[in-house]
């Protein structure tokens, strides 16, 4: 299939120095940009992103930096032209690995516009913030440290330490305000034979809301889990704990907490059992779900089917579904799922997702590419969550053009719905000009 033009530098050597730089030009004609329920008018917009990295590698450690920024001309209703300087990002990380410990550090930060449509990206189920559309910029920070040591020992230690924040600038919404996390977790690890693996990990973690009560949440755990291989294809997993909640608003809350897995590889894929009942700030959540792997001769599927039920919602069902199956000269990928999870606010939401992906290889230097993206988050029945849904249909001709360089063109229309609101539809045509270049010492 058709390389990206990140992937076109020679492979970098075991060691060293490497340092990369990048260049995005991309050229959009909107005619819904904000995506109101009545368009204001047509945006036209030229990005320039530029991008550096760092990677340093030895045998034992390895440290890495990337910095990237846009450089952008608009001209959009209401404001006419203008030149601005968008969306920077930072992201550092570090690791030394010795005979028997490891340490690792991560931190990051990304500045992105509330009206983005960076919520299809693979990841985490969004939420119901995730999709509000405002004015004003988003600022997502996270820093993260472990330090884990008794790698090759039957006793080890496992510390993570992680502060993570998102803020906003320039939005109205109410619903758009900031909050932080702070959290810790130490495990104790048990290794009594090759096969049987005990834990004992203890959590604190504080959740700061600047909202209109202030809210501040301080969760505390303490959980006994226990990993056993039946055989060399079955392996089960089981923890048994208690959680503490004490919300500023709420009140505290506490209970037990259970989870168990069981996984089988089979000769054509695998089958899994999971369930898992946790106490949550909107109460108890249980789940219970069974997954079905199928290794097919040019792909895969996995199904996985199974149920939901928390404090004052009846049970629902969950399930996904993920297809890939690889053409002569294409590919093609289908997902699809329903999950149920607790905001930040306390509150169930359901999340609907499904996405489709076309591509066909025209030579080897160009493929066409399809695709198809949708994301609803509902209230689950607790009555405080705006539904809301997005999706997104992209079609785009891409060819590499030379060595490093890479040439897309195409169109997207997005789509916004929002309860109380309606409906919203934007159209783009787009050209965008990509090279990445790499160095190495």
């Amino acid at each position: 299939m058709l390389a990206g033009a990140a992937e076109a530098s020679p492979q970098q050597p075991a060691g060293g120095l490497r340092l990369t730089f990048g260049i995005s030009s991309d050229l959009r004609a909107h005619d819904n940009l904000d995506l109101d329920p009545v368009s204001a008018g047509s945006t036209l917009r030229f990005d320039n992103r530029l991008s550096f990295g760092l990677e340093s590698e030895t045998r034992r450690q390895k440290l890495a930096l990337s910095v990237a920024g846009t450089f952008r001309t608009e001209d959009a209703p209401g404001t006419g032209f203008s030149t601005v300087i968008e969306n920077p990002s930072v992201d550092l990380s570090y690791a030394l690995e010795g005979a028997n410990a490891r340490l690792s550090f991560d931190a990051s930060f990304d500045r992105t516009e509330v009206d983005g449509f960076t919520i299809l990206e693979e990841g985490e189920d969004p939420g119901e913030i995730d999709l509000i559309t405002d004015n004003g910029t988003r600022d997502s920070y996270r820093a993260t440290m472990t330090f884990e040591t008794g790698l090759n020992a039957p006793l080890g230690f496992l510390l993570e330490l992680e502060h993570r924040g998102t803020r906003y600038d320039g939005t109205t919404d109410p619903g758009l305000f900031k909050r932080t996390t702070n959290s810790a977790k130490a495990t104790t690890k048990l290794r009594f034979s090759p096969r049987t693996e005990g834990q004992v990990m203890a959590t604190f973690a504080r959740y700061e809301a600047a909202d209109a009560t202030s809210t501040k949440r301080d969760t505390r755990a303490l959980n006994f889990g226990i990993t056993h291989e039946l055989s060399e294809t079955t392996v089960i997993e089981t923890s048994l704990g208690v959680r503490k909640i004490d919300d500023s608003v709420a009140g505290v809350t506490q209970g037990t907490e259970l989870s168990l897995s069981l996984s089988r590889i089979l000769p054509r894929g695998a089958i899994a059992l999971h369930l898992n009942s946790e106490q949550t700030s909107a109460g108890r959540h249980s789940t219970v779900e069974v997954e079905r792997q199928y290794v097919l001769p040019a792909g895969s599927i996995t199904i996985g089917l199974g149920a939901m039920d928390a404090d004052g919602i009846d049970p629902r069902t969950i399930g996904k579904l993920d297809y890939s199956h690889e053409l002569p000269r294409g590919r093609v990928t289908v997902s699809l799922s329903r999950s149920f999870n607790v905001s930040d606010e306390a509150e169930v939401q359901r999340v609907t997702r499904g996405a489709l992906g076309l591509g066909y290889e025209i030579t080897e230097f160009s493929e066409l590419t399809f695709d198809l993206d949708y994301v609803d988050v509902s209230d689950a029945g607790t009555g405080g969550i705006i539904d809301r849904a997005r999706g997104q249909f992209r079609a785009a001709y891409q060819r590499e053009l030379a060595r490093d360089w890479t040439l897309s063109l195409g169109y997207e229309r997005r789509y916004l719905f929002t309860s109380g609101i309606g409906t919203a539809w934007d159209n783009a045509v787009f050209v965008t000009l990509d090279r990445s270049v790499s160095w190495f010492r």
